[in-house]
C-alpha cells in the first residue's frame, strides 16, 4: 500500500499510467480504482460529445468495482454520476446522486454538487419548454438540495462553481427577488 501511496503522489490522481501501477501494487484500494475510472473518463473525450468506447467501459468498470470494495461511500456513485453526465445520460446521473446522496447524506459537497445538477437542467428545460424556472420540479429539487447543504455547512455556496452553473447571476438574481436569499449573501 506505502509504494502505490506513493505512485499516486508522484504522478496526481490524473496520471493514468501511476494510478494502473498503484492499482497492481495495492488492487484492493477503491479510492485507487475511482481516481482511475475519473482519470480514464477525461482521457476519453475529445471534443464536446464524441468520446472512446472503451475508455469509457474501462472507467465505468473501474468506479463499480470502487463501489463493490467500498459499497458504503457515496462518492464513487458520484463518479458514476460525473461520468453519466458527460455521456448525455441525466437519468442515469440523477439515479446515482440519488444513491450518492442516500450513501453520504451528510456530506454538504455531494448536496451543492447535485444542486448545480438540478439548476443546470433546470435551465435546460426553460430554455427548450419554455417553462418557468422556478416552478420546475428540477429547480426545486436543485434548491431544496442547496437548502440542505447550506443546513449542513452554513459556510458554503455556489460562488466557487459559477463556472459549472450555466447562469449563475439568472440564479442569483432569482434567489434573491424570490426571497430564498438574504440580501447581499452569496449564493
Amino acid at each position: 500500500p506505502y509504494l502505490a501511496l506513493k505512485e499516486v503522489q508522484k504522478g496526481g490522481k490524473n496520471s493514468l499510467q501511476n494510478l494502473e501501477r498503484a492499482i497492481r501494487l495495492d488492487p484492493l484500494n477503491a479510492d485507487y480504482l475511482f481516481w482511475y475510472g475519473l482519470a480514464l473518463s477525461e482521457s476519453a473525450f475529445y471534443g464536446r460529445r464524441h468520446y472512446n468506447q472503451g475508455e469509457i467501459k474501462k472507467a465505468r468498470q473501474a468506479m463499480e468495482s470502487a463501489i463493490a470494495l467500498n459499497p458504503n461511500s457515496g462518492k464513487y456513485e458520484y463518479g458514476l454520476s460525473v461520468l453519466s453526465q458527460k455521456m448525455g445520460d441525466f437519468e442515469a446521473a440523477e439515479n446515482y446522486f440519488q444513491k450518492t446522496l442516500a450513501k453520504d447524506p451528510c456530506n454538504p459537497f455531494f448536496h451543492i454538487y447535485y444542486a448545480i445538477f438540478c439548476f443546470n437542467q433546470a435551465f435546460v428545460e426553460n430554455v427548450l419548454y419554455e417553462r418557468d424556472i422556478i416552478g420546475s420540479p428540477t429547480f426545486q429539487k436543485g434548491l431544496a438540495a442547496y437548502q440542505q447543504a447550506k443546513k449542513i455547512l452554513p459556510s458554503i455556496n455556489l460562488a466557487p462553481y459559477k463556472s459549472y452553473l450555466a447562469g449563475y447571476d439568472k440564479l442569483n438574481s432569482l434567489l434573491h427577488d424570490r426571497g430564498f436569499l438574504e440580501p447581499n449573501a452569496l449564493l
